[in-house]
């Protein structure tokens, strides 16, 4: 097939297949795009909630029509809700070729790909989509580290409008089982002309869908397509002598005779596709850019809200759809309660003719002025001045309604005053609390889709990994606390707490399968507040504890110079309780017993030594004592430093240094006996 042919083929299958995506997500995406410009609707722009024909039936009879939104914060609230809770992945291996300490690098490469390309914008821009409309986007992409390497680096990309995107059919709520699926993106003339020099920019009609561009071409706009396909190749896969599998497409002589046969001896093999990816960048009638994309996933994740398959015709909504008829009663009963309180003071009765010639100034009754009637009806008989009406007494039951509303928004939502922050009912913090959870479990949903989203997201950053940092590499890794740290991969290095075994240590990211688990909580920070204030409680009902663990419970307070604090409260603490030295082995804990035990005997050798210099009394004697001491500290330094058999050696120097002082204190009997007679 010729380069054109080819082109031909893609561009028609490509057309076909958006314009089928269209076709069957219409009725969908014109439900969702109306509840998109409901819930943006302000004083500013009505129709969103008026609808232009009430709108101007309303100005033609003069009457208010008033916008008073309060969609937004029960919106808000539910996608903030998700934003307090985040979502970390922990990354563990699966095979006997992966290992823990590369999984936790990889742990840490995936929290510096959220940071680095935006990864947490983009889940709460589909998270929000997702409550407010019923779904969301977000993709994954890879660029080059800088224009001077060929390295790559991974991005999280947000899709900030969800109607740009298009996906084949598909039953998986995150979109994972689509076979193709494109990104819809606007280009201005002079940043096409810019990117695609050569592109033609006449004859581009193509099929828009719902919520994504007035036109393919536009004035101002011309637009382009990012299209992902599958494409499948026929194969069989054949069974090895060692258990492992290989492709027949891939075998050599040299597997012919590894391959594991079945009784007539022919090999065991059966029949299977592989999966490769192809990615086009297109306009209307060319082939702008294409390549293979490095993993047969299509990368765009949908996050969905709330979804339901009625009569086979898949439904998708977030919170705003069920709340259209009461947020328009909220905008009615405000509007004709402000009519009817402006109106109703400027009612008066008069007689018919009785404000003839004085209309001017009865028009503007409610400014302060001298009001002029005419003392008679059009009869001529004797008329009463005029009257003000009572007050309109359906402005309370509009006020009634208004509440009624407002407290329907509530229960369409199930987030409540104590939810919401307001005074309710409950006085105490437990029912405060057990209200705040009911409003969370109704609408966990929200949260469980972002969180099997973001989960099959993470498995891709995974996938990806070995084939994007194929190579000797140096890549920086984030904590769960936010500490970062710089490490290699793919190449032997010696860390630091390695050097003294002298062994080598390889993050091999081209080996290993990995898998992933997601789990959302509160952030570090929030769990690090948590923490400091139920330590500070404790060290109030337990004295001890600042004894043992000063250290600990300055380093979780947040406040100025509270790790220098942290630091020298640890120097402070007894040495049982003191950390190793950097480079030195820890000390097990039999050797810790035994040097505790020679410590003791340490001490009793002291206080030996210290009674036999009072007892002898003699300034010569003061010299070896010091030096028996010294000997025993320096013993006991050793010990500190070297493994189990310098305790040993430990022993025998302390029985010397035990028998030398007796025979010292033997002499110095011997001494103080003969000064004695001489004297």
């Amino acid at each position: 097939m010729t380069d054109t042919k080819r082109a031909e083929r893609i561009l028609a299958e490509a057309k076909q297949r958006f314009r089928q995506a269209a076709d069957r997500e219409s009725e969908l995406r014109r439900k969702c795009l109306d509840d998109l410009e409901f819930l943006a609707a302000s004083p500013d722009d009505k129709v969103g909630q008026w609808g232009q024909r009430a709108l101007t039936e309303r100005a033609r009879d003069q009457r208010p029509a008033m916008v008073v939104n309060r969609l937004d914060q029960f919106v808000l609230h539910v996608a903030n809700a998700q934003r307090q809770n985040r979502i970390s992945a922990r990354v563990f291996p699966v095979d006997d070729k992966g290992d823990i300490e590369t999984a936790e690098v990889r742990q840490g490469l995936i929290r510096h790909i959220e940071d680095n390309s935006g990864g947490t914008l983009a889940y709460d821009t589909a998270a929000f989509y997702a409550v407010a409309i019923g779904f969301g986007y977000w993709r994954l992409n890879t660029e080059y580290t800088d224009p001077l390497t060929f390295d790559q680096d991974i991005k999280i990309e947000r899709i900030a409008n969800p109607f740009q995107v298009y996906l084949g059919a598909h039953t998986m709520p995150d979109g994972s089982d689509a076979e193709y699926g494109f990104i819809a993106t606007p280009y201005t003339r002079a940043e096409f002309q810019a990117e695609f020099p050569n592109a033609q920019q006449k004859g581009l009609e193509w099929t828009t869908g719902i919520g994504d561009s007035q036109g393919w071409v536009t004035e101002d706009e011309i637009r382009v397509v990012e299209y992902f396909t599958k494409e499948y190749t026929e194969d069989e896969l054949v069974l090895m002598r060692d258990g492992s599998t290989k492709l027949l497409n891939e075998f050599t002589d040299a597997d012919e005779a590894l391959a594991f046969r079945d009784a007539d001896g022919e090999p065991v093999k059966r029949a299977t596709r592989t999966c490769t990816l192809k990615w086009y960048k297109l306009n209307a009638v060319e082939i702008l850019d294409e390549t293979e994309w490095p993993i047969p996933e299509i990368p765009i994740v949908k996050v969905v809200g709330h979804e339901l398959t009625v009569n086979g015709q898949l439904i998708l909504k977030g919170i705003v759809r069920n709340m259209k008829d009461a947020q328009r009663q909220y905008n009615l009963m405000v509007s004709d309660q402000t009519e009817a309180i402006s109106t109703s003071k400027g009612q008066i009765t008069a007689y018919e003719g009785q404000l003839e010639g004085h209309e001017e100034q009865w028009k503007s009754l409610n400014k302060p002025q001298v009001l002029a009637v005419k003392p008679t009806t059009i009869a001529g008989q004797p008329a009463p001045l005029p009257q003000r009406l009572a007050p309109n007494m359906s402005i309370q039951a509009m006020n009634e309604a208004r509440l009624m509303a407002a407290e329907d928004l509530k229960s369409l939502t199930s987030l409540y005053d104590a939810a919401l922050g307001a005074r309710s009912n409950e006085t105490s913090g437990r029912g405060i609390l057990a209200r705040q959870q009911q409003s969370d479990t109704a609408n966990f949903h929200f949260q469980d889709n972002l969180l099997r989203s973001i989960s099959r997201s993470t498995k891709m950053l995974v996938d990806l990994m070995p084939r994007i940092y194929d190579g000797r590499r140096v890549v920086r890794i984030v904590g769960e606390d936010d500490s970062q740290k710089v490490v290699k991969i793919n190449q032997d290095f010696s860390p630091e707490w390695q050097q003294k075994t002298g062994q080598k240590r390889r993050y091999d990211f081209t080996t290993g399968k990995y898998d992933v688990v997601c789990t959302a909580g509160p952030t570090f920070y929030s769990k690090r507040q948590e923490a400091s204030a139920s330590l500070v409680e404790l060290a109030k009902v337990d004295p001890g504890l600042m004894a043992t663990a000063a250290d600990i419970v300055y380093r979780a307070i947040d406040v100025p110079y509270a790790q220098e604090i942290s630091e020298r409260r640890k120097k402070a603490l007894p040495p049982q309780l003191q950390d190793a030295p950097q480079g030195q082995p820890e000390i097990p804990p039999q050797v810790q017993q035994q040097m505790a035990a020679l410590q003791q005997q340490l001490e009793a050798l002291n206080a030996y030594a210290q009674q036999k210099e009072k007892e002898a009394d003699v300034v010569a004697s003061k010299e070896r004592v010091e030096m028996a001491k010294i000997q025993a500290e320096m013993a006991r330094t050793r010990v500190e430093l070297d493994s189990q058999e310098a305790i040993a050696l430990l022993k025998a120097e302390i029985e010397g240094i035990k028998m030398q002082l007796d025979i010292n204190s033997r002499q110095l009997a011997e001494e103080a006996g003969a000064a004695a007679q001489q004297m």
